[in-house]
């Protein structure tokens, strides 16, 4: 789904249609425990109450919009599910994210050298590297998601020493992307993404008794520090290249600000929840 507009969510909602339809059956098999249980009821509850909402919605189009990525988070929810229990599955989902990834680098280097190059679309919306999508924010959104999955998997999965190390380069490539796509909200992103991973790593550590654990944890304000020193520099380099906000070799943090229909939306978001804090302002009623 490269872009907002409903029309290209096509494939990619047939595909989780189809997985879903083989992924219920396998998780009908299987023996259910309490967690999933309350899960499945809270889940339930959830999607009713977005339907009701977007049912009601004087807007039709942003009702179907809600409805559609409802309906994509309940077949991602059963096909991942399904998965779960498979060791064959999850390695052709990573497989596949992994290869995705891949063709989708290779995209932005060709748009890095050539910015109207673009497989999908006849025009893009910025001459920053996108990928397959439609704006470089969407790009850079996705090389956030599977980059940190892809490293988890490197770090923590008992594949064979070579697969880890092909998915770790991978990672570090699309971690690289989103650098090259100056997005600045993708950037911090990717912070949080290593603290994530990291967090997750020590708790791994800690769990499994890894001989790594004490020196990683004494380590720990080394990682920090770097952590704010690679968004400090990621965001100063973003800013450079895209309208040259430094001050004697400093980051102008005025210029982040540089957007300012963002204030404007959060104060639309804010009354909106002021105006319906329980049953919602309706079908995308951020929007």
């Amino acid at each position: 789904a490269p872009q907002l507009r409903i029309w290209t969510w096509g494939p990619t909602m047939l595909c989780f249609a189809l997985s879903s339809l083989f992924a219920l059956p396998v998780i009908w098999r299987e023996k259910s425990n309490r967690m999933d249980l309350v899960i499945v009821i809270m889940g339930t509850l959830l999607v009713m109450w977005l339907g009701i909402r977007a049912s009601i919605s004087p807007v039709a189009e942003l009702a179907q919009a809600d409805i559609l990525l409802v309906a994509m988070s309940v077949a991602t929810f059963v096909s991942f599910r399904a998965i779960g229990s498979n060791i064959g599955a999850q390695r052709i989902l990573i497989a596949g994210i992994a290869l995705l990834t891949l063709a989708n680098l290779f995209v932005m280097f060709q748009q890095i050298s050539d910015r109207t190059y673009s497989p999908v679309f006849p025009n893009r919306d910025s001459g920053l590297p996108s990928g397959f999508y439609g704006h470089y924010s969407y790009g850079a959104s996705y090389l956030v998601a599977v980059s940190f999955l892809l490293g988890a998997a490197a770090l923590h999965s008992r594949e064979k020493l070579l697969i880890r190390v092909i998915l770790g380069i991978i990672a570090l490539l699309g971690i690289c992307g989103i650098y090259y796509t100056r997005s600045r909200g993708a950037i911090f992103g990717a912070v949080g993404g290593f603290f994530a991973l990291a967090l997750y790593t020590l708790i791994v550590g800690k769990r499994d008794g890894k001989w790594w654990f004490a020196p990683c944890v004494i380590a720990v304000p080394i990682i920090l520090t770097g952590i704010g020193f690679v968004l400090y520099e990621g965001w100063a380099s973003a800013e450079l290249a895209r309208s040259g906000n430094i001050k004697d070799g400093q980051l102008d943090m005025l210029g982040l600000m540089d957007n300012s229909i963002r204030f404007y939306l959060i104060s639309i978001a804010v009354s909106c929840f002021q105006l319906h804090p329980f049953l919602g302002g309706g079908a995308r009623s951020f929007s």
